[in-house]
């Protein structure tokens, strides 16, 4: 390996051969669990993001019903009454 810049250029660097072994590989097993709870939270996150998507989907569909309308045949008189007793 060497560097080339506007100043110039380097020496090159003295060649090492390396070499790992194949078999020697290890397995943490802190690791391993650590990969299985970061795919559990991964689809809990998933999971609560789709249930709120899903509920404000709903919400935007049905609209939003904030008064219930009872079939009375009261007249308007009736009303001011109830409002003027507190009821």
């Amino acid at each position: 390996m060497m560097a080339l810049n506007t100043i110039g250029q380097s020496d090159w660097t003295q060649e090492i051969n390396i070499t790992t072994l194949f078999d020697a590989v290890i397995v943490d097993k802190r690791s391993t669990s650590s990969a299985i709870w970061g795919l559990i939270g991964g689809a809990a996150g998933v999971v609560i993001i789709v249930a709120v998507l899903v509920v404000i989907w709903r919400h935007r569909t049905r609209g939003l019903i904030t008064t219930k309308h009872c079939p009375t045949k009261r007249t308007s008189f009736i009303k001011y009454e109830d409002l003027i007793r507190g009821q």
